[in-house]
């Protein structure tokens, strides 16, 4: 474009080309501003939804040590918990008024949540820096650090949460060139220099999310303390049980058909009438089996019994048992022997007869030896 042998069309082609080579790398930036604001805005979405959580936690853990009568040991729990609460909302506080103040030094009103400038990096640095290291991002340092703090004991080996460059295994462990100049960079220099207002904002916003992610493991060592912890039933099936497996023609089949759950981790124990049941290495099913008992018969020749059944979870050290009782309905085993021929029965000689106990819900059939009759055939 600056040779002197170039004609003007030629000169205008090529500041054409410029100004579009510029214009394309604007709406390129243009595209990374609008990326880290929606990051920013999913992860502000997210943190919101994540304090309901925690507060639902809370109230389960309560839930709990009512439950349980109320006993000291519980309490106590009960009282860790509400301040592990109280902590995370005074720090999640703490990083939104950082939020205002960044966001109102950047030349927006507070509250905005569309900026006039997305990028601003100018104007971050001077707010979360300072001149002489005396920007906001030093004192969040500290406060970050004394929450992890706060938290470590209740989860053991977490770790700070705002590290300086020579301090977060991920760039001191990376082989990248480019990565070499970040590790003598301390926290506020790492995450705010030259960095645009959104993306200042996306790492507040994150920082936050790691805030509530400590929250939420403390809490969730709170509640196996007290039995509060949730059961994930992650297996679900159609089950049906019928009023019985044989019925007549020209009569009604009933049966109730209806969606059962279970816990892959979770191995019940299981009783019959007091005994332990052996359960089903694979589904963990309990099977049902036993000799029914005869009873007192009615006219019908019916008799009612029942079998108890319990189902025993053991919950973070604390006992749960399900115990069912299920009807059922003896028949008196009625035996009606006719001769499979003819109706007259012959002095020693074979007699084939048809051997039918209904109650038992099939037909035997069999060549018996009658005594009387003399008859020395095989049974079958």
């Amino acid at each position: 474009m600056a040779g002197g042998k170039e004609t003007p069309r030629q000169k205008m082609i090529g500041m054409m080309y410029l100004v579009l080579t510029a214009l394309l790398a604007l709406q390129v930036n243009s595209a990374i501003l609008l990326k880290f604001k929606f990051i920013d805005d999913s992860l502000l979405d997210v943190n919101n939804k994540s304090s309901v959580a925690a507060d639902n936690t809370v109230k389960g853990i309560q839930a709990a040590v009512e439950k349980n009568r109320n006993q000291a040991k519980d309490l106590a729990v009960l009282k860790e918990s509400e301040e592990i609460r109280n902590r995370s909302k005074a720090m999640v506080d703490y990083l939104r008024n950082v939020r205002e103040k960044l966001v109102v030094a950047t030349g927006n009103p507070q509250g905005a949540t569309d900026y006039k400038d997305p990028d601003a990096n100018n104007k971050v640095m001077p707010v979360m820096i300072g001149g002489k290291k005396n920007g906001l991002a030093y004192p969040m340092k500290a406060e970050l650090n004394k929450y992890a703090d706060f938290i470590r004991t209740y989860v053991p080996g977490v770790t700070p949460l705002a590290l300086d460059g020579k301090e977060d295994t991920r760039i001191t462990s990376s082989k990248e060139t480019t990565t070499h100049d970040q590790r003598n960079k301390d926290f506020a220099e790492l995450n705010f220099e030259n960095t645009p207002l959104v993306a200042a904002l996306a790492v507040l916003s994150q920082k936050e999310t790691e805030v509530l992610k400590y929250e939420a493991d403390a809490l969730r060592a709170q509640a196996e303390k007290v039995g509060a912890k949730t059961i994930v039933f992650d297996k679900l099936g159609a089950f049906a049980s019928a009023e019985s497996n044989t019925v007549a023609a020209g009569t009604k089949y009933k049966a109730e058909l209806f969606l059962t759950a279970s816990a892959s981790n979770l191995t019940p124990t299981m009783t019959l009438n007091g005994s332990p049941l052996p359960l089903d290495p694979t589904t963990k099913h309990g099977k049902v089996e036993f000799t029914a008992r005869p009873g007192n018969f009615d006219k019908d020749g019916n008799a009612k019994a029942s079998w108890k059944g319990t189902v025993r979870i053991n919950q973070n050290g604390r006992d749960t048992t399900f115990a069912v009782t299920v009807p059922y309905t003896i028949t008196k085993p009625v035996m009606q022997i006719q001769s499979a021929s003819v109706q007259a029965l012959y002095y020693k000689c074979g007699n084939k007869l048809s051997v039918q106990v209904p109650a038992l819900g099939r037909s035997i059939s069999l060549a018996s030896r009658l005594r009387g009759f003399g008859y020395h055939g095989s049974e079958r």
